[in-house]
């Protein structure tokens, strides 16, 4: 049920630790691509020429979510830590936050406000952002993402994500660009 969460976390996460600029951040496609794998560590590193993973786990109750992440160091099989933190809904980005900064902190670097660059902060907002990111069936997007904007209007992600369905109407030759852009406004 998590699924979508995690991976929406987990992308959250290459997205903020990117913002980091003395810090290669592997691209989604090849670091997602050994998601839910039986590949072991070093394989896994060898495949994508880094010295250390991030990897964790997700669980929700009620309004909480929790965020088990543990840092390794591949050459030495060495866990360099391991912690558990959570999210609540007044707080959806304290648990991505938390082990960004932990990160960060162990490189020696700084991390920005998510909202400085389109996050939230309220964690239902975010929640319907992170469910239209798995949909296929733009009705439901779109759907999903104006209960988002409903949440926190200033939500900019969700915004984009309106805009980027009004460019795929276009694209398929569904609609001209004067009616998906009236599709998209608030």
């Amino acid at each position: 049920e998590l699924g979508y969460f995690g991976t929406g976390m987990a992308e959250a996460l290459l997205n903020e630790l990117g913002h980091l600029a003395s810090l290669d951040v592997i691209a989604r496609t090849s670091s997602f691509s050994f998601q839910n794998t039986t590949a072991g560590l070093a394989e896994i590193a060898a495949a994508l020429a880094v010295d250390y993973l991030l990897e964790g786990s997700v669980s929700r109750e009620a309004d909480n979510v929790f965020v088990v992440a543990k840092l390794v160091e591949v050459s030495s099989g060495r866990q360099l830590w391991s912690e558990t933190f959570e999210g609540t809904s007044t707080r959806p980005f304290s648990a991505q936050r938390g082990i960004a900064g932990k990160v960060a902190g162990y490189l020696e670097m700084s991390i920005g406000d998510p909202e400085e660059y389109g996050g939230t902060s309220n964690f239902e907002a975010y929640d319907l952002y992170l469910r239209e990111k798995t949909e296929t069936d733009q009705a439901t997007r779109r759907v999903l993402l104006d209960a988002a904007l409903a949440h926190d209007p200033d939500f900019a992600l969700a915004m984009l994500g309106k805009a980027g369905l009004a460019l795929e109407g276009v694209w398929q030759n569904r609609k001209n660009v004067d009616e998906m852009w009236r599709e998209v406004q608030p």
